[in-house]
């Protein structure tokens, strides 16, 4: 479907998302009311590349992430009821190789890697554009050693293993890595 076929559709009542993912020329996914109502997700989304011996390889495009409620309750005080000062977004990112499927209840990564160049780290990139409902958060890890099978990210407010996990999300494509690897991970978050 081109542009001119997509804007001559029925006109849908509410926001219209569309996701294009390159697939012979073809809009593969399209939602927004009244279709797919489920994939519209206040979650946000996430990406990982993985890069060795300078081929990049997706093992995660785009997916829909999970909103943990610590993470949801977390926001609600930080944006609407918090009136302290200083307290510390939720900008670091961490990656496991455990494989469980994410939960709301989910407090902590299981398994987060500490070392070898993947320990927990303030995300580089952090952007939010004023009257968006979009921030990005992205950070390129560089792996010192050998990693085999990593799924999972999770976003957190700190270095330490006490911190609020907000957001975690499994990649479609587990990720090896050996020593000079990298691994970019991309957080897209909308909050309702």
């Amino acid at each position: 479907m081109n542009n001119q076929e997509l804007a001559n559709k029925k006109r849908l009542a509410g926001p219209l998302f569309v996701s294009i993912t390159p697939k012979k020329g073809k809009y593969t996914k399209l939602w927004g009311a009244g279709i797919d109502a489920d994939v519209n997700t206040s979650g946000g989304f996430v990406s990982a590349i993985v890069t060795h011996k300078g081929k990049a390889r997706h093992i995660a495009h785009f997916l829909k992430n999970l909103l943990a409620n610590s993470g949801r309750d977390k926001m609600h005080a930080q944006v609407y009821t918090n009136t302290a000062a200083g307290t510390r977004g939720n900008g670091y990112i961490a990656v496991t190789t455990n494989t469980a499927t994410p939960a709301a209840t989910t407090t902590d990564l299981l398994g987060e890697i500490t070392t070898g160049g993947l320990a927990r780290a303030d995300a580089v990139t952090k952007t939010h554009t004023a009257s968006t409902n979009s921030t990005t958060i992205e950070h390129t890890f560089t792996a010192s050693a050998t990693h085999t099978a990593v799924h999972k990210s999770g976003l957190f407010d700190s270095t330490l293993p006490a911190g609020t996990m907000s957001h975690i999300a499994n990649f479609t494509a587990d990720a090896t890595l050996v020593s000079g690897d990298t691994l970019k991970v991309t957080w897209t978050l909308n909050l309702g």
